[in-house]
């Protein structure tokens, strides 16, 4: 599915995946498009979708209510194939979401520390997704490094591979108010895997 070009037939398929995802990860994508590529870059973006036969007004969105998990997918697709955005671009939006969503400012109040902040993970990714489940499974303080796994959620590789790992990385240092974090990506369901899984390390 990662190397498929975004035709009707792609989209079709994503948005029969079952869930639903927070009104939030498209505000956040209007955010840094109109940043990077004004109005008109999102007016080309919304176009992309139409054309897909799945429209999106952006500045209709709304932060908390739910919109199919696939569209989710398709709006970071549309973006990298209408903006000529590379993966990394993508990595980059998804990390600056950090900074702009709704219930990221919601749980940032007790992120006192990196632990309290890796504990938290679990119920901040219910409060994204209705599918799908994150756990943490290490914790090392001493090392300063953590694994998380994402069970029962296959979405796209664009989603697992790169917004995620800018969105994790993101976090872990808004805590700590470091650009030192590193997150790599050890499992993947698009790779024979069971689960995703990203290690994370800090300075």
């Amino acid at each position: 599915m990662s190397t498929q070009k975004l035709t009707k037939e792609l989209a079709d398929q994503l948005m029969k995946i079952k869930g639903e995802a927070r009104g939030t990860h498209f505000i956040c994508d209007a955010l840094y498009i109109e940043k990077r590529e004004g109005k008109e870059g999102l007016k080309r973006v919304e176009e992309k979708l139409k054309e897909l036969g799945y429209p999106l007004d952006y500045s209709r969105v709304n932060n908390m209510d739910f919109y199919p998990v696939g569209l989710r997918a398709l709006s970071l697709l549309a973006m990298k194939e209408v903006l000529g955005w590379t993966n990394k671009d993508i990595e980059e939006n998804c990390a600056n979401a950090a900074k702009y969503s709704f219930i990221v400012k919601i749980f940032a109040r007790y992120f006192f520390s990196v632990r309290s902040a890796i504990k938290l993970a679990p119920k901040i990714w219910r409060e994204y997704f209705t599918s799908g489940n994150l756990e943490v499974v290490k914790i090392d303080l001493k090392k300063k490094e953590a694994v998380f796994q994402i069970k029962n959620f296959k979405l796209h590789p664009i989603y697992c591979q790169y917004c995620l790992l800018g969105f994790i990385k993101n976090i872990i240092g808004m805590v700590l108010n470091t650009k030192k974090v590193k997150c790599k990506k050890t499992n993947c369901v698009f790779k024979k895997g069971n689960v995703c899984e990203f290690a994370v390390t800090w300075q």
